[in-house]
This record gives C-alpha cells, sequence and structure tokens, in this order.
C-alpha cells in the first residue's frame, strides 16, 4: 500500500510515528473505547436523520468503531484513515458483523481527502470524531475542511464530536495531567503531557508496558502533537471552509445543550 505523507508542523511528521509505525500500540484504546463509540454512533444517527442524511464519509475513522454501527443503523457510510492495520481490523469487524457489503474502508491523508473520495462523492454529511483536527497547522485544517465542503452536497452537514478543545481542559482550573496512568488488560500505558500555551498545543508521550507475570516490558513509545481550539476558534475556521455552526451539544450520546467544560460536539451545515 503506497501513500504520501507531508510535512508540515513542527518539522516531522508526528503522525505517522505515532498512528503507523507504532499505530499497533494505540490500538488498545480502540478497546477501552468501542462501547463508548457504539453510543456515540445511536447519537450521531438521530441527528443524521434529523437532516435528511443517508451517505456519510467518515474522517479518520480508525477501526470503524462509529463507522460500523452506522452502517449497521442503514446508513452508507466510507471511511479513510491512514493506517493501513486499522482499515484492514475494521473491514475485518465488518465482515464479522455481516456489514462489509455495506461499509467501505480506504487508506488516506485526509490533507488530500478529495484525492481519496471525489470519486464517491457527493456526501451527505461528514464525520470527525475523537479528537480528529489540530494535528497540523492551522491552514492545514482550513483545507481539510474546505476539501470536506466541496465533497457534500448543497445543504450537506459535518459532525465534529468527541473532541478535546479549550473549554474542555480549562474551565474552572486547568485539568491537563501531567503524567496519567491507563491499565487496558494485560497493558499499561503511561502518558506524560505538557501544555504550551504560545501555541495552544497539547504535547505528550505515551509509554508502553505489558505485564509479563510480575514484571513489566517495555514496547515502545511514541509522542503526540495536538492543537487545542477554543470553540470560537472552531466557529471561525469552518466559516472560512465553507461551514456555519447550527447546534452545539454536550455530547453526542445524550443530546443535551452545551455545558461549559464539556468537549466539542457540534453541527454545521454547508454554506
Amino acid at each position: 500500500m503506497v501513500y504520501e505523507i507531508e510535512v508540515t508542523v513542527i518539522g516531522q511528521e508526528w503522525i505517522y510515528d505515532f498512528f503507523v509505525e507504532k499505530g499497533e500500540l494505540f490500538l488498545a484504546y480502540f478497546k477501552l473505547l468501542k462501547e463508548r463509540g457504539e453510543k456515540i454512533a445511536r447519537g450521531i444517527a438521530k441527528v443524521l436523520n434529523n437532516y435528511g442524511v443517508q451517505k456519510v464519509l467518515d474522517m479518520c475513522c480508525g477501526v470503524g468503531r462509529v463507522t460500523i454501527p452506522l452502517v449497521e443503523m442503514g446508513f452508507e457510510v466510507i471511511g479513510i484513515d491512514i493506517n493501513p492495520l486499522y482499515i484492514r481490523l475494521a473491514n475485518l469487524e465488518a465482515n464479522r458483523r455481516g456489514v462489509s457489503n455495506k461499509a467501505k474502508f480506504i487508506v488516506g491523508d485526509v490533507r488530500k481527502l478529495i484525492k481519496y473520495m471525489g470519486k464517491y462523492a457527493p456526501f451527505d454529511a461528514v464525520l470527525s470524531i475523537w479528537t480528529s483536527i489540530g494535528y497540523f497547522s492551522e491552514i492545514d485544517d482550513v483545507v481539510i475542511f474546505k476539501q470536506a465542503r466541496k465533497l457534500v452536497r448543497e445543504s450537506g452537514v459535518l459532525i465534529i464530536a468527541d473532541t478535546a478543545c479549550k473549554e474542555s481542559f480549562l474551565w474552572k482550573g486547568p485539568k491537563i495531567k501531567s503524567k496519567d496512568l491507563v491499565q487496558i488488560e494485560d497493558l499499561l500505558i503511561i502518558t506524560r503531557s505538557s501544555y504550551d500555551p504560545l501555541t495552544s498545543r497539547i504535547r505528550a508521550k505515551f509509554s508502553y508496558y505489558k505485564f509479563e507475570n510480575k514484571n513489566l516490558k517495555f514496547l515502545g513509545e511514541s509522542e503526540y502533537d495536538v492543537r487545542i481550539y477554543g470553540i470560537n476558534e472552531i466557529v471561525k475556521l469552518l466559516k472560512k471552509a465553507g461551514w456555519e455552526i447550527r447546534e452545539l451539544f454536550s455530547d453526542f450520546i445524550e443530546l443535551k445543550p452545551y455545558e461549559l467544560g464539556k468537549g466539542l460536539n457540534l453541527v454545521a451545515k454547508a454554506i
């Protein structure tokens, strides 16, 4: 599988190392979030039905934890992700759940969205789930959402769900942990994070260990570097790209109006 990688942030393509070269280590998080993905998909489905959506593009779809449930609920969904392993696992899961003839998964870089998805357009909706923006520069993010706008029909919608924003970290005091430990089955993940207020970026180093008897075996580490936007910044960014915010929720599970301290969960319409 051949795909192109471009350097746009801090002099190195961290997403290639994090999500492709060492993407197998990060797979554990998808296991942890599988049930949440199912719940988010049900909420998204309600919103999509309100807007008369049938055909959906899922950007940065990962292993299809939201894509596949949406297909099971009757939507036609095409997912794109940069990691061939994630796409292969998504296809295997779609086959296991009997929807491989309705779900499509493609390996590709979202910065060249039209290149990979142009032949499948137009879509009724585009999804961006679980902090899949802010990986690159702000210019890159505008370009990505401009391409998404070109791929939808005139009344198409954009959903950004379960995404970190400044309000989710900074309301009622800082909530960014400098060190965090997560155990998922026999895997221990230690995360060390820092926030740069001058660039609004969180940088985190993930160290992975496996429990073997009473010992810990070091598996590897990878670094994550993401821009955290404020909601008002996202509004301006999306407007530049041809989108207008229509709804803002606290989450896509209960679909309640937005409360300060929650993540970014919005619906925008093509303008």
